[in-house]
């Protein structure tokens, strides 16, 4: 009886010694948790979150917040699995998507099901899977890929306005029209706020791409590729 007594104890007895050996950086840079349920799973070793779930992860003063549905944070490991309607946010950038995988110490997150990225509101990608390293601020698009860069609004064309009768008026009238078109083209990439494309790539707003890298910081498109070997992207159960 006394060794049926002691056997939950031995459980976790490993628990507490990892807690020990952790060094103390580690506890410095705690996430923020909270979420309408919480509890910490002893034997497994992280906390199950559930309902309006938020995480802000904060690692030598880059910070990060996470909301979802549901969501497993293992403070020893430094992991986080948002599940379900998961939203990344980042300075001015915003990630959506159904799954996300996050680690602290590799600084990686792995994303599936339905991804919605939004750069600064001038560009937006959408794809089935996507990776992000946010130490070196490069992400990748895979799946049906689709980029959308704002451009801002055309003005109205001249020929709306003023018209008049005569050839020369017309002529007049398309002179004006060109120029304010011109001007348009370089408020756009004002609007746009310089999004540039590395050398040999070439953007067609109409294509669907099988991968595109962005690096988010630069504001720049390293990679889009028609047809590409696509990594499988799964996200790891927490349970095991």
């Amino acid at each position: 009886m006394r060794l049926l007594k002691i056997l939950p104890m031995l459980k976790i007895l490993p628990i507490i010694f990892l807690l020990l050996i952790i060094p103390a950086k580690s506890f410095a840079e705690m996430p923020e948790i909270t979420a309408g349920q919480t509890y910490f799973d002893v034997f497994k070793g992280h906390y199950v979150l559930k309902d309006n779930v938020k995480v802000v992860m904060n690692n030598h003063g880059w910070k990060a917040t996470v909301t979802a549905t549901e969501a497993r944070v293992n403070v020893v490991t430094q992991k986080c699995w948002a599940l379900g309607k998961v939203n990344f946010q980042h300075e001015d950038y915003n990630l959506k998507c159904e799954n996300a995988y996050l680690q602290w110490q590799t600084k990686t997150a792995d994303l599936t099901g339905g991804i919605d990225f939004d750069s600064k509101k001038i560009i937006k990608v959408k794809s089935e899977t996507a990776t992000f390293n946010w130490e070196d601020k490069i992400a990748d698009f895979y799946g049906k890929v689709q980029v959308k860069i704002e451009k801002g609004a055309m003005p109205k064309d001249a020929k709306n306005k003023n018209s008049k009768s005569d050839k020369d008026s017309k002529s007049d009238k398309n002179s004006k029209s060109d120029k304010a078109d011109e001007k348009a083209v370089a408020d756009a990439m004002t609007l746009a706020d310089g999004v540039t494309f590395a050398e040999g790539v070439e953007f067609d707003e109409n294509a669907v791409y099988a991968h595109v890298r962005y690096n988010v910081t630069e504001n720049k498109i390293l990679q889009l590729d028609k047809t590409f070997d696509i990594p499988q992207i799964e996200i790891p159960d927490p349970d095991k």
